[in-house]
């Protein structure tokens, strides 16, 4: 190979991503605004998993369809036909894999991201093996007055994933369980099961070891497997600071959308933040709508709101509550809930 395996497989990611947004998935994946998923937790849940599974294919069929026109180092892309670790693996002339990709679509809206990497580190292929991570929401379109929905891509990532698993292991054994033992084998990881009788025996862990939003190393721990793994934990975290404060704007826009609200101000900070902070703002049919995030104040006017306002207030899980500003520019709660995506109606009808 002429250039690194990560750097053939970025290449091709990333065209096959700009070619996805603009021209397939506008017209494959697009629905009309009056064609609306069922709004109940188990159904949305299950649109949101076929929608990434869409956007899983459409990206290696893209992928594919540049490594074959071009016929560098990747002669093509084929798809994993049995339901193993990687999804994807790109090919050379002879059809030898070169490249293994496991990928992971998350909706920024979902309030539980639940991707997960849970290979076991045995059988992935250290320096040819990658995590790609498609960060996806719905977005708006108008043509010869036909205004329609249509999933877009954010953001993608390519990670180590050799490294990342490596990680998550470490994380995992160093978090303690009061009174339990913990390992790791060849195939899975092990926990003795709670109480006090049974700590010769182990049993598998329970399915939130490799939760993309889980995997955390700290510094000092990190520093002490090299550069390679302090690297990919760098780029990791911007994928899941990304995600939170994405997620956020991203469930604000599609609320506007099923309010018919005008989105009129949309600021993304590079980290969730810790304090409160406006991430957008709408205009409604009589007043305007903030969108906030971060630490949840009441007793503090949100900067450039009047009397008869709203503020919608969304925490790091998509958790919701919405106020009304009075006289004072202090706010009122009228109404709060969890899973945003699921209560956008709730929402709404909290400001009449």
């Amino acid at each position: 190979m002429t250039s690194s395996p990560k750097a053939i497989a970025k290449s091709l990611l990333e065209r096959a991503v700009i070619h996805a947004n603009n021209q397939l998935l506008p017209t494959f994946c697009a629905r009309l605004g009056s064609e609306k998923p069922p709004s109940n937790t188990r159904h949305l849940t299950d649109t949101r998993t076929r929608v990434s599974s869409l956007l899983e294919t459409v990206v290696g069929i893209e992928m594919n369809r540049i490594a074959m026109a071009e016929k560098g180092d990747a002669k093509s892309v084929s798809a994993v036909l049995w339901n193993v670790f990687p999804d994807l693996r790109i090919r050379d002339g002879d059809r030898n894999p070169l490249i293994g990709l496991e990928v992971k679509a998350v909706h920024t809206a979902a309030e539980e991201k639940s991707a997960n990497l849970s290979t076991p580190l045995n059988s992935i292929r250290k320096g040819h093996d990658f995590l790609v991570i498609l960060l996806w929401s719905w977005d708006r379109a108008t043509e010869v007055e036909c205004e329609y929905l249509y999933p877009v891509i954010h953001k993608s990532y390519i990670l180590d994933a050799y490294q990342l698993a490596k990680a998550r292991d470490y994380n995992w054994l160093s978090n303690g369980a009061s009174g339990r033992f913990k390992a790791v084998d060849l195939s899975t990881a092990l926990i003795t099961p709670p109480g006090n009788d049974a700590n010769d025996l182990f049993q598998a862990e329970g399915g939130n070891l490799g939760k993309l939003m889980r995997i955390s190393l700290n510094d000092t721990v990190a520093s002490e497997h090299g550069e390679d793994m302090q690297a990919v934990l760098s780029e990791f975290t911007s994928f899941q600071n990304e995600a939170l404060v994405t997620g956020v704007a991203q469930t604000f826009k599609e609320l506007c959308i099923e309010a018919g609200w005008r989105v009129s101000h949309i600021s993304i900070p590079a980290l969730f933040p810790s304090e409160p902070y406006v991430i957008g703002k709408a205009e409604a049919h009589n007043h305007q709508v903030f969108a906030t995030c971060g630490r949840l104040r009441r007793d503090q006017s949100v900067p450039g709101s009047k009397p008869g306002d709203t503020i919608v207030f969304f925490g790091k899980k998509l958790e919701w509550e919405v106020f009304k500003v009075r006289a004072d520019s202090l706010p009122i709660p009228l109404r709060s809930g969890k899973k945003a995506e699921s209560h956008y109606a709730s929402i709404i009808e909290s400001l009449n």
